[in-house]
């Protein structure tokens, strides 16, 4: 008898153990479900963020890149006007004539009505120039 309750009591205590291992086993694995879960929710929150930050950096880009290419396509004209009037003043200083005469250069009258045409002066100021070249 005493064989047979020494065996009944360990069967009984295995079972105990196992229904133990299997309780613990079956938090384990809820605490890993919450974990998961939680560890879930921040991923997507992030991969939000992610995305809308990816969005607004190219939002940012075209809103720094479309003024800078609406200003070239509108300003192109005025930039080729005033590179050729760069161009036509270095052509006329390319082809004076001029001599040094007593420190002073002299430039023929030609030549400074042709850069008179080319700046935007009033008489006055254009007389003033003239004096100034002489």
């Amino acid at each position: 008898m005493e064989k047979i309750d020494k065996k009944n009591e360990t069967e009984v205590k295995e079972k105990k153990e196992v229904m133990e291992n299997e309780e613990n086993l079956r938090e384990l694995l809820e605490k890993n479900l919450k974990w998961s879960q939680i560890i879930y929710e921040q991923t997507r929150r992030l991969n939000r963020q992610l995305f809308w930050n990816s969005i607004f950096g190219w939002v940012k880009l075209i809103i720094i890149i479309a003024p800078l290419v609406v200003g070239v396509w509108y300003f192109w004209p005025s930039i080729k006007n005033v590179q050729q009037q760069y161009v036509d003043i270095i052509e006329l200083m390319n082809n004076t004539t001029s001599s040094l005469n007593n420190g002073k250069v002299q430039i023929d009258n030609s030549t400074v009505d042709k850069i008179l045409k080319m700046l935007p002066l009033n008489s006055g100021m254009e007389e003033q120039f003239k004096a100034m070249i002489k």
